[in-house]
């Protein structure tokens, strides 16, 4: 199929009919009167075409997104629709009322519907997640945040010990949280691992000398 001639103004309307109504390719090509093969060539061909339609895809998906969040977040009503069996030979017609006649229970049935609006309470977890988006700088879990501090010299295995008590002392003084501390003796203890081993690698590496000299 021949691709339709691209008009600038489809970019714009693109957009609107990608952000008001989420329309996808197949929609996109409906309104433009043309195949859906028209359309992905369009995007390939013009760049803006196809950024357009993200980005409106993406207005769409987070304005549909964030209502529903919010929905939860400060609770809302929805209707519950229940379907129920009923006798028409003794309780009459669902809709009007009316009776079927003098039957004998169970020989005519029809459906009763019935429509309850409910109240949804607010999700704890909705809340949370939507006052850490929406007000970061009150709500949101404590950042990291750099600390400076006397880091002892770690040549050895030897002066590992010196940095644990300079963490204690920095908790000790309230300039540092056990938590911190204890990410930063995690973080040294690996560095610690990779000290030892090389001690190790160069004790038995003097080892084998000494074994060879004396042979």
């Amino acid at each position: 199929m021949r691709p339709e001639k691209f008009r600038q103004k489809f970019i714009k309307e693109a957009f609107e009919l990608c952000s008001i109504f989420g329309a996808d390719d197949a929609k996109l090509a409906e309104f433009f009167k043309v195949g859906v093969r028209t359309v992905q060539y369009w995007k390939e061909k013009y760049p803006l075409f196809l950024r357009s339609a993200i980005s409106g895809k993406e207005v769409f998906d987070n304005r549909n997104v964030e209502t529903s969040l919010l929905s939860r977040a400060l609770g809302c009503k929805y209707e519950e629709v229940t379907y129920e069996r009923v006798d028409l030979g003794t309780a009459g017609d669902p809709t009007t009322g009316e009776k079927k006649g003098e039957g004998q229970p169970g020989e005519e049935y029809g459906t009763k519907i019935k429509t309850v609006v409910k109240w949804l309470p607010p999700d704890v977890t909705a809340i949370i997640f939507w006052l850490k988006n929406r007000q970061r700088g009150k709500w949101q879990d404590r950042p990291e945040r750099p600390l400076r501090f006397k880091l002892p010299k770690i040549v050895s295995s030897k002066d590992l010990p010196k940095l644990t008590s300079a963490l204690l002392k920095e908790v000790g003084k309230g300039q540092m949280t056990p938590g911190e501390a204890s990410n930063i003796a995690s973080l040294v203890s690996a560095h610690g691992r990779s000290i030892e081993l090389t001690e190790m690698e160069a004790r038995l590496a003097a080892l084998e000398a000494g074994l060879h000299r004396k042979e």
